[in-house]
């Protein structure tokens, strides 16, 4: 091979099952920069993301995604649970600091769809 596979992109899912029992909502970051040589780099997956119109998303009976405005493209996604017990309080009057260090805004976002 010329070129090594592409290796797995993981992001936070940063809604609430609860309020979108059938969707899965991320929240990501589009990578955009410019190298050393003044180039621009894009993101992998981020700028593939960014490039779809959510409104031209179709399901099938499968469950895959296909994006309509992409027609040759088919995104496979897994969902893995996390390792750690991340939950908010059941009491829902109990104060709550957020700190996301390495997790961005998502899992917070979901959290407050939650409340």
């Amino acid at each position: 091979q010329v070129f090594p596979d592409i290796q797995p992109r993981l992001f936070s899912i940063s809604s609430s099952m609860t309020v979108h029992p059938q969707q899965v909502h991320l929240t990501v970051a589009v990578v955009r920069f410019k190298t050393p040589m003044k180039r621009i780099a894009t993101g992998l997956c981020t700028n593939w993301l960014s490039e779809i119109d959510p409104r031209s998303l179709t399901s099938n009976s499968s469950s895959q995604v296909f994006p309509d405005n992409l027609p040759s493209s088919l995104a496979r996604v897994w969902i893995r649970r996390s390792s750690t017990l991340f939950k908010l309080p059941a009491d829902p009057s109990v104060p709550l600091i957020l700190v996301g260090p390495g997790t961005g805004v998502a899992p917070f976002r979901a959290f407050i769809e939650q409340r």
